[in-house]
């Protein structure tokens, strides 16, 4: 999951930037400190990283990015397969 602070003028096309990263399967914008959340899919922490400081480096007008890796999932949307 990411967190990320965008100048106001700018939330727009960052969003809209973020939505079309292959990373990205899901984006909004929100309030408080962070005005800006994304769900990305990385193989490893090394695309993570790689995926950090290039396309998330280069998003217009960031100012700043906290990011909270899922380690494991309890409960989430979808169909349930049999085990």
């Amino acid at each position: 999951m990411l967190w990320l602070s965008v100048a106001p003028a700018a939330l727009i096309e960052a969003g809209q930037a973020l939505a079309r990263h292959q990373e990205v399967s899901f984006a909004v914008s929100t309030t408080g400190p962070t005005n800006l959340f994304a769900i990305v899919n990385c193989e490893n922490s090394h695309a993570l990283h790689r995926y950090l400081t290039g396309p998330i480096a280069a998003l217009p007008a960031v100012t700043h990015v906290e990011t909270a890796p899922v380690i494991r999932t309890l409960k989430r949307a979808g169909v349930q397969t049999p085990p």
